[in-house]
C-alpha cells in the first residue's frame, strides 16, 4: 500500500512540472504522504536506510550519484522536509537535520522520548512546530504496552526541540496539514481526527469515518487519504463541510 502511495505521491510531483517538460525536475514542488522513506529538495534526493540518511545528487537526466552518508542511531522510519530543514521519525525520538549544505546534512538535535510511548513516527511541520504519531504495536516497532499518542514538539530552536503536548489516540498513522487544521489516521478508530492547530497544542475538530486510513496528502484544498483497500478523495476547502468527491479501490 505504502508503495501505492508513493506512486500517487510521484504522479503529483509530475503533475506539478511544465507540460513541457520531458525528465523529472527534483526542484519541482509536489507532495508526498507522510510515511515515506525519501524525499526530494532542491536537486538532491535524501533516502533512510535503518540507521542513516544517503544523499544523492539527482539530476534531470542520468544516475543520481551518492553526495554523502550521515550514521544515526538504528529505527528510522520517515523523513519529511519543511523550510529547508530535513525531520526524520525514528522508534525512540525526532531528528532535527540542516540542510544549509544540501549535499552534507548536519545532524542538530534528536528528543528524548518516554519509553510509555509507541513507536514508529511520521512526522509534519508547520511553523514552530512538528506533529509526529506514535502507536502501539506487537512487532518489531514497539511494545504492546506501549502508548499510542499524537505527539506535538516545539521546533522554534533546531538544536534543542521540546514535547509540549501529546494526546491519546487508538492506533494512529501518517497526518498530514492543510492551512491551520491537522489531519490525523488512525485505523484502529476507523477514522481521520481533524485538529484545529491555531493555537499551540492542537484541539480536537472534527472527525472523518474512513476504514483502515493508513496515511494523508493535502493539496489545494483536497485530500488524499490511503486506506488498506484504496485511496479515497476529499475535497477539504470547506473545513466545516468536507465532502467526499470520489475513490480507487485496490
Amino acid at each position: 500500500m505504502y508503495k501505492t502511495l508513493i506512486a500517487v505521491s510521484v504522479m503529483l510531483l509530475l503533475y506539478s512540472c511544465s507540460k513541457d517538460e520531458t525528465t523529472y525536475n527534483p526542484a519541482a514542488k509536489g507532495k508526498s504522504g507522510s510515511v515515506t522513506r525519501f524525499a526530494a529538495h532542491n536537486g538532491y534526493l535524501y533516502v533512510l536506510d535503518q540507521n542513516k540518511i544517503k544523499t544523492y545528487m539527482a539530476t534531470g537526466s542520468g544516475e543520481p550519484t551518492l553526495q554523502s552518508t550521515v550514521y544515526t542511531d538504528y529505527g528510522l522510519e520517515t523523513i519529511t522536509i519543511y523550510d529547508a530543514v530535513i525531520y526524520l521519525g525514528s522508534r525512540d525520538g525526532l531528528y532535527i537535520l540542516d540542510i544549509s549544505n544540501p549535499s552534507l546534512p548536519k545532524v542538530l538535535s534528536k528528543t528524548e522520548r518516554s519509553t510509555l510511548f509507541g513507536r514508529c513516527d511520521p512526522v509534519v511541520v508547520q511553523g514552530n512546530y512538528a506533529y509526529s504519531t506514535v502507536k502501539t504495536t506487537e512487532n518489531s516497532c514497539g511494545s504492546i504496552s506501549a502508548i499510542s499518542a499524537l505527539i506535538t514538539y516545539d521546533v522554534s530552536n533546531k538544536n534543542n526541540p521540546v514535547q509540549i503536548d501529546a494526546v491519546a489516540l487508538n492506533q494512529p498513522n501518517g497526518l498530514g496539514i492543510a492551512g491551520n487544521h491537522l489531519f490525523v489516521c488512525d485505523d484502529g478508530d476507523d477514522m481521520i481526527h481533524v485538529f484545529d492547530i491555531t493555537s499551540t497544542t492542537p484541539v480536537n475538530y472534527t472527525t472523518i469515518t474512513v476504514t483502515d486510513p493508513r496515511d494523508v496528502i493535502c493539496t489545494d484544498g483536497k485530500m488524499i487519504v490511503s486506506t488498506a483497500n484504496g485511496f479515497w478523495f476529499y475535497n477539504i476547502s470547506n473545513i466545516s463541510d468536507i465532502k467526499l468527491i470520489g475513490n480507487i479501490a485496490q
